[in-house]
């Protein structure tokens, strides 16, 4: 059973945290390592880096929600703890591609598979989630891929 160093980065980084009584960072590892838990207990399994990595994507999408939620409720304190612990939770996804280098990728991707039509998308998409490991903007790669397939 091999544990992956995202995981043993972000237990050090817990650890870390209590020691330093830094509350708003503890909780918010506390949450990623119950997630990580659990998928590892549904998965029978330890997670490997593209596993948490997914993981940590689907909890920044949450707090983006909240902060939102928060924004809207006009509670700006809760709004930006939230946005503490979510720069804390990016802080361990690989650097995002620029637009630029995922329209590279993009057209490079629907030249080696010979991509025409719209009916691809889902094929490019996948191969260029593949080759980004997790450091591409999922909504601005279906906007380009849709934008340079109807283009060809």
């Amino acid at each position: 059973m091999s544990v992956s160093s995202l995981r043993d980065r972000i237990m050090a980084d817990m650890k870390s945290a209590m020691k330093s009584k830094d509350a708003s960072a503890l909780q918010a590892l506390k949450l990623v390592y119950a997630d990580c838990k659990n998928k590892e207990i549904e998965l029978k399994t330890d997670l490997d880096d593209a596993q948490m990595i997914s993981l940590l994507k689907k909890q920044v999408k949450q707090y983006e929600e909240s902060i939102e939620q928060y924004e809207k409720g006009g509670r700006q304190e809760g709004a930006l703890e939230q946005k503490k612990r979510l720069e804390l939770i990016k802080s361990y996804l690989p650097k995002a591609l620029s637009k630029e280098e995922l329209k590279s990728l993009v057209d490079q991707t629907i030249g080696e598979l010979k991509a025409t039509s719209m009916k691809e998308m889902g094929s490019v998409i996948k191969a260029v989630q593949s080759r980004t490991a997790g450091s591409a903007d999922n909504r601005l790669l279906a906007e380009l891929v849709r934008e340079r397939l109807q283009a060809v």
